[in-house]
């Protein structure tokens, strides 16, 4: 059985290989909120709106770090009051779940926010909604990590779910579709530099 050799190797392509690499970095760094969408490739938001509607979410959310590096900012919301939400809202990097899952890197799922000691009702304050439940998951771009995307079960949801909660599945699930995303936009970056 062969193997497709894509490997390229040679003396001659460890410079253009270098100066691709340092050019990759220098772009994953500027990814921001101001100019998240205008990386995304076609199929990016259908994905991820499926992954919405497997785990029963009421919507999810791309936050995505700001260019001063002090807020989490939503680019992409599938609520009914995404306008409003996209209009008005920040996460702060010093408050809240969403910030939590951020500095630490990790993906997390809690079931009970009103006990969660992190919770930040700012964003539920806005939007006049009450959050019971959120998954999220860190957002890594080109290698760096550049947002969270996260997703809710709020409490006017709760006769429409009969457990009103998502499961450590729903976690696994949930992560691996994000990073399934990431990877997308990863490749849609990578041809885009080398105008493939």
């Amino acid at each position: 059985m062969s193997t497709l050799a894509l490997a390229v190797t040679g003396s001659e392509l460890d410079k253009p290989r270098a100066m691709l690499a340092q050019h990759i970095a220098e772009c994953a760094r500027e990814i921001n909120s101001g100019n998240f969408l205008s990386i995304l490739p076609q199929g990016g938001e259908m994905l991820l709106r499926h992954l919405f509607w497997m785990v029963k979410a009421a919507e999810g959310t791309v936050w995505i770090l700001n260019e001063e590096q002090t807020h989490l900012v939503p680019v992409l919301n599938t609520g009914p009051k995404a306008a409003l939400m996209l209009a008005s809202v920040t996460q702060p990097l010093t408050a809240g779940c969403i910030s939590l899952s951020f500095a630490t890197g990790q993906a997390f799922v809690e079931n009970r926010m009103q006990e969660h000691p992190k919770i930040d009702r700012t964003t539920d304050r806005k939007l006049g909604e009450i959050t019971v439940a959120m998954m999220a998951a860190p957002l890594r771009i080109l290698g760096q990590l550049r947002g969270i995307v996260s997703c809710v079960i709020l409490a006017q949801q709760k006769p429409e779910r009969l457990d009103a909660s998502f499961s450590e599945k729903d976690l696994e699930l949930f992560t691996f579709y994000v990073q399934v995303f990431g990877q997308l936009l990863d490749c849609h970056l990578v041809s885009r530099t080398l105008g493939l």
